[in-house]
């Protein structure tokens, strides 16, 4: 027995583990290679085996149930196939759990590779051609017409050149992106065929019509192609069928794009060149000053700017073909489209806006027009680019779809606005890019399909930089003038280019002394980009170009067409004529599917599944509430607008809870999303409040957030011994990290953790953006109702990545008379990215008041002195007070309001003391809030109670230093802009309106207003100059008018006077009881030590001695032996030690009087 052969023995007494087949053939595996039957085998790629190779065939395995297990896998992957279609390697997994349960494939795979699961012996009659994954019908294989037509069809491709080829599969994408295409293979022996069949029905699309979705004529068409394999097969069949579209030909003109493609990969193999000369002249900078071939001014060596100016010229010859291709295409159009993408990222580098002008001319001029994949995916690289107007050039270019289609209208519109945000936030967050901690790393080039790849010894953000979307690289060292380049993060330590950004010299030139430089100085940028990636594809995958999408026909019908509706009508009174009759034709029941739902709106059976505690919070809803509620759970799409003080998030958990009480057993989910992390923890808490089954997940909860939930002990109590589960209680009780510097496994066992607390609770919480993280909710399948808080605050594409699952009805709870989502670029906003679907549905009375729109009327926050004006101004006088609101804001203590009944007081400030920069700041309004603060504070009203709202953030941060000197009596005050502070509320609000000058600037917008207005609880005080804010007729000028009709209008000098006056001192600290005076019969209160000047003789007590916190305390001062009571006329005084002067004052409890002892 030769040595092979015992070999072959031990294998064949061993179970089948790992993989079996060899990679290149049916033979066995043998063990001389661990993927081959032999080293022969596995050089040649099958066709030559070597001697020692035994060839048994796979068939020769005897293994009890192995070959049953591989038929009934093999079925349920041809199963599986028959009704998806081809499927992405990629993508099989999730498809074969979503089809046949969750973690099935992990059980029921053969091997672990997807492809090698997909081949021989495992599955008979399924092929893998460009990753995607077929189902092959097998023929008798004498039938002669495959044989004379794969002949003919191979000679055809046999005369083909590489770049014919590439053309036919880029021809084809471009051609059947509106078309369902259904792909069949079929051997009969060596000869492959391949049948595509293309259709497009009335159900797949939105019309070009303001009606509806319009009937268009069905569309199908079928050809064959043959070949001696499947690559070839299916080649022919695209020719074909792209012949019978008019969109492939062999004349000249497509002989010009051939070679224009030959130039685009002579581009890129120049650029590798360029990069390889760029790594020797980093090599040169890491030797001494003077090496052979170095400037002496240490700038680029000669000869790698003589391979930059070769490259230019490359470039420049590729725009000059491109423009010829796009003004007179050939036939197979979308090809010359996407030789401009493929070349686009370079270009844009180069930043020469001679060129881009002329390729902007020559896109418009052109008979053709991109796909709208390609559009965004150029409008993409654009959007990186703050000195180069790359996407102004893309403005005016339509995508094809659009034509035809309104939902890729909907979709390019929305794609071009986010992109120009992104572009706006990008150039923010660059010009606070000096602010950020960097590091330096020394760079690895390399060249990417889509730019300059990146690579560093160590994980960027390892020491300082943290969590980022983007960076900043520097030559390090360098000064303020020197290039930079901004790229994208793809990894810890991987970044791709995305643009040039430099002050002197652009372009080429600026490219060439980055790549050469052997250390860069890298910092960090954060803008959003994930949340600006998932609202991307939600748009993607809104306009209906293949069954199966997601999104609710009705959900889509009522978004995409209202919005037709407003683009074309400009006259308000029309668009909303034609908004109430689209209404009246949109389904108005709510009818999830997966059974029947409950007949009753849902509210008393709540209170029956969620227990006493639950039932009576429902019950507290007020009549508009209630109705809100119904309306939410019977209506496919309902708004409920909140007024401040309503109770917007009470409403938003009182409809989840009754939505799930009235859904069936089987779809009982509701997706309830929020626009930010804080109103998603508000909620939650609210649902956990009503005792209802909830998860608040995502990427960006620290593990402490994830432990303390109720649905955290389900899945603790559960999987009580889960490795995950008690590394995330490790980390939950070590404290609360930041997200950004958690370590891989604990990020991976987080996010397991919270896939199953999802998968068990009924209502699922998260942000907006998290709500496109699909490994998040994988396997939970559709949600029947989306609730959305805050939905006034979106951007319109931003509820589009909730409303991708599926949703069948979407209740929207917000106030559109506050302030909406911010939107940095100006061209952004007047293409209304800031106008929410919230606003939209109201403007354009798509929901109407009485018909699934409801107004919250009741509110709780405010005094009601506070309310009346914004209830009048904002409201229509609709907005009504709470049962004893004002028994229950009594007066903020310290301030001696102008009108007694009234909580709301002007302090005109006067003209001046407006410094004008960036920002604005008024330092004379400043000085006075600050001493109102300093009284408010010396009476007691604590810290986290009083919150300091402005326009401006210059004076955001003029008040903040100020209130630091304060020392630790102002801890917990918050200072914010208006922006900010929306959704908050305290007790005393001090609001600074800053301008002085007779123009309110942006402080004119009425939502602006209403947010300042209704922040405050007890009591609101607002400092401004009177002149200027009258200038405002619409707003300020009614509130100015308004306070001067209450009395409640004080001048600056009155509120110095106010704050001068002596004051009754604090009452003693409940912790800290007074300490008699035995011998002079006072109280003397055990009093805090604080630094402080020395108070005058005129002076009141010292206010730092009323400001301290009350954790380090004097002990009092004991006088002499005798009595003092006679001396102290008036009745029963109190004496207090001020620290600052080291004095006794003395406070008279029956007159108020203040005084000091001597």
């Amino acid at each position: 027995m030769t040595r092979l052969q015992a070999e072959a023995e031990v294998v064949d007494s061993l179970p089948p583990i790992g993989v079996l087949q060899c990679e290149a053939c049916n033979c066995r595996v043998t063990g001389i290679c661990s993927l081959h039957c032999c080293v022969d085998c596995a050089q040649t790629n099958g066709v030559h085996h070597g001697e020692q190779c035994l060839q048994v065939p796979l068939e020769g395995f005897a293994w009890d149930g192995c070959d049953k297990s591989y038929v009934i896998f093999a079925q349920r992957l041809r199963s599986l196939l028959t009704k998806l279609g081809p499927i992405h390697l990629c993508s099989l997994p999730h498809g074969w759990d979503e089809e046949y349960g969750e973690g099935s494939w992990a059980e029921e795979r053969p091997v672990r590779s997807a492809s090698k699961a997909c081949s021989p012996p495992y599955a008979s009659g399924i092929t893998i051609i460009g990753g995607l994954v077929y189902v092959v019908e097998e023929l008798p294989s004498e039938q002669a017409d495959f044989l004379e037509a794969g002949e003919v069809d191979m000679a055809r491709v046999q005369g083909l050149s590489a770049e014919a080829c590439e053309a036919v599969e880029s021809e084809f994408a471009a051609a059947t992106g509106g078309y369902e295409v259904s792909t069949l293979l079929a051997r009969a022996g060596a000869v492959w065929r391949c049948r595509l069949s293309l259709s497009l029905s009335s159900d797949c699309g939105l019309g070009s019509g303001t009606g509806g979705v319009e009937d268009q004529d069905h569309v199908e068409l079928t050809e064959n192609g043959f070949g001696t394999g499947p690559d070839g097969a299916v080649l022919m069949a695209r020719i074909r069928l792209l012949e019978k579209l008019g969109r492939w030909g062999e004349s000249a003109d497509e002989q010009l794009l051939h070679s224009a493609m030959a130039q685009a990969k002579q581009l890129e193999a120049e650029m590798r060149a360029f990069l390889l000369k760029a790594e020797d002249a980093a090599g040169l900078r890491r030797s001494p000053p003077g090496h052979d071939g170095q400037d002496a001014d240490g700038q680029c060596p000669l000869y790698l700017e003589a391979a930059s100016q070769s490259l230019r010229s490359r470039l420049e010859a590729m725009v000059n073909v491109l423009c010829q291709l796009l003004i007179e295409p050939p036939r197979c159009r979308g090809t010359c489209w996407a030789l401009l993408g493929r070349v686009w990222p370079h270009l844009l580098a180069a930043q020469d806006e001679s060129w881009g002008r002329r390729l902007g001319q020559a896109a418009r001029s052109s008979p053709t027009r991109p796909c709208l994949a390609l559009w965004s995916k150029m409008a993409e690289a654009a959007a990186w680019h703050t000195d180069y107007p790359g996407l102004e050039i893309l403005q005016d270019l339509h995508a094809e779809e659009t034509q035809t289609n309104v939902a890729a209208a909907y979709a390019q519109h929305h794609l071009f606005s986010l992109m120009l945000e992104q572009r706006a936030q990008l150039r923010q967050e660059l010009e606070k890019c000096s602010s950020h901690s960097s590091e330096r790393q020394r760079p690895v080039w390399d060249l990417r399909e889509d730019g300059f790849g990146c690579s560093f010894d160590a994980a960027i953000g390892s020491g300082s930089i943290g969590k980022f979307d983007a960076v900043l690289m520097v030559p390090a060292g360098s000064g303020q003038e020197s290039p930079g380049l901004i790229c994208e993060m793809v990894g810890d330590s991987r970044v791709v280019s995305r643009a040039g950004l430099s002050t002197r010299s652009g372009g080429v030139a600026a490219l060439c002394t980055l790549l050469a430089c052997p250390l860069l100085e890298v910092s960090g940028l954060a803008f959003h980009a994930t949340v600006h990636v998932r609202q991307r594809d939600a748009l993607h995958a809104i306009v209906p170009v293949r069954k199966g999408k997601p999104f609710d026909l009705s959900m889509r019908g009522a978004i995409i067409e209202t919005w037709a509706l407003a683009a074309e009508r400009h006259d308000a009174e029309a668009r909303l004529h034609l908004g109430i009759e689209l209404a009246g034709s949109m389904p108005q029941s709510f009818e999830p599917k997966g059974g029947d739902i409950q007949a009753n709106s849902g509210l008393e059976e709540a209170k029956l599944c969620d227990g006493s505690k639950g039932g009576v919070l429902l019950g507290s809803l007020t009549a508009a509430q209630k109705l809100a509620v119904n309306n939410a759970t019977s209506r496919c799409v309902s708004l409920v607008r909140g007024p401040p003080g309503t109770g917007k998030t009470h409403v938003a958990a009182a409809i989840a809870v009754a939505a799930c009480a009235r859904l069936p057993e089987a779809t009982r989910r509701v997706l309830a999303v929020t626009q930010s992390h804080a109103a998603a923890a508000n909620l939650h808490k609210r649902l956990e409040a009503f005792g209802a089954s909830s998860a608040r997940i995502g990427t960006t909860l620290r593990p402490s957030e994830v432990t303390e939930q109720a649905a955290f002990e389900t899945v603790r109590r559960r999987w009580s011994d889960d490795a995950d589960v008690q590394l995330l209680l490790g980390a939950s009780s070590r404290g609360s990290s930041d997200v950004g510097m958690k370590s891989v496994e604990l990020q991976r066992a987080q996010f397991a953790v919270m896939r199953r607390m999802a998968r068990l609770s009924q209502v699922v919480v998260l942000t907006c953006a998290s709500s496109g993280n699909a490994g998040l909710l994988q396997g939970m399948g559709g949600f029947p109702l989306l609730v959305l808080d805050e939905a006034a605050q979106c951007v319109e594409p931003s509820p589009l990545v909730p409303l991708s699952w599926g949703c069948e009805g979407m209740a929207l709870v917000g106030d559109e008379k506050q302030l909406p989502a911010t939107v940095l670029d100006r061209t952004a906003e007047c293409r209304n990215l800031g106008v929410s679907l919230f606003e939209r549905f109201v403007r354009d009375g798509v929901v109407s008041l009485g018909a699934g729109f409801v107004q919250l009327d009741e509110q709780r926050r405010m005094h009601p002195s506070i309310a009346a004006f914004p209830s009048k101004a904002f409201y229509a006088g609709t907005l009504q007070n709470g049962a004893d609101m004002a028994e229950t804001r009594p007066a903020v203590p310290g301030f001696d309001w102008p009108a007694r009944e009234c909580r709301v007081c002007f302090v005109n400030c006067g003209a001046g003391g407006q410094e004008t920069g960036r920002s604005h700041s008024n330092l004379r309004e400043a000085e006075l809030l600050l001493q109102v603060l300093c009284r408010c504070l010396a009476c007691g009203t604590p810290a986290s109670e009083i919150g300091i709202v402005t326009g401006y953030s210059a004076q955001q941060a003029l008040l903040k230093r100020m209130v630091v000197d304060l020392g630790s009596a102002a801890l917990g005050l918050r200072v914010d802009t208006i922006d900010g502070f929306q959704g908050a509320e305290r007790d005393l609000i001090l609001a600074s309106t800053v301008r002085a000058n007779y123009s309110v600037g942006f402080m004119k917008d009425p939502r602006r207003v209403n947010v300042l207005l209704t922040r405050a609880r007890r009591g609101l005080i607002v400092f401004g100059d009177a002149g200027t804010l009258r200038s405002e007729a619409y707003t300020w000028s009614p509130w100015v008018d308004w306070v001067t009709s209450m009395g409640a209008i004080m001048s600056a000098a009155a509120v110095v006077e106010c704050c001068s006056r002596e004051l009754p001192p604090p009452p003693p600290p409940a912790s800290a009881p007074p300490v008699h005076l035995q011998s002079a019969g006072m109280a003397v209160p055990l009093l805090p030590t604080a630094p402080s000047a020395p108070s005058s003789e005129r002076d009141t007590p010292s206010t730092a001695a009323w400001l301290a916190p009350p954790a380090a305390r004097h002990e009092p001062e004991r006088t002499g032996p005798e009595r003092q009571d006679k001396d102290l006329e008036g009745g029963s005084w109190e004496a207090y030690l001020d620290p600052a002067s080291n004095r006794i004052w003395l406070f008279n409890e029956v007159t108020e009087e203040v005084r000091w002892k001597d």
